[in-house]
């Protein structure tokens, strides 16, 4: 059985409510489930569920893990997309202009998630960044 966009929409924000409200919210499992779910979403044109569940995993995992985490910046990554997808591009390219300025000095130009972050920033409309020219 299928499912439709605003059944996986509401799905996402009754378990992000659940999330929120348990006394295990700022668990890391709890933490990497919001963000799993929220890439999900994005991954199934969800835009608006995964922008949700994405903003508060990306703020979390900044929290825990620091900002030049490999995770933060790959959840940061992920929220930029689903901010171009739902033609939010302002937004999309702030924040990936900030995780493509951290994964390049964290992992160096030609890393997998620096030429991600790019590619994500590239497709907001924010242009490819290149530190080397």
């Amino acid at each position: 059985m299928a499912v439709g966009r605003s059944s996986l929409s509401q799905n996402a924000h009754e378990l992000h409510d659940r999330m929120q409200s348990s006394d295990r919210s700022g668990h890391p499992l709890t933490i990497c489930e919001r963000a799993t779910l929220g890439a999900t979403c994005q991954q199934a044109g969800n835009h608006q569920a995964a922008i949700l569940l994405l903003e508060h995993a990306a703020a979390d995992l900044d929290r825990l893990l620091g900002a030049d985490h490999p995770n933060t910046l790959d959840y940061r990554t992920k929220l930029g997309a689903a901010y171009t997808g739902a033609a939010r591009a302002r937004e999309a390219i702030a924040v990936l202009k900030r995780a493509s300025a951290a994964t390049e000095r964290a992992f160096g130009p030609d890393s997998r998630l620096t030429l991600n972050t790019r590619g994500s920033l590239a497709r907001a409309g924010g242009g490819a960044v290149d530190s080397r020219r």
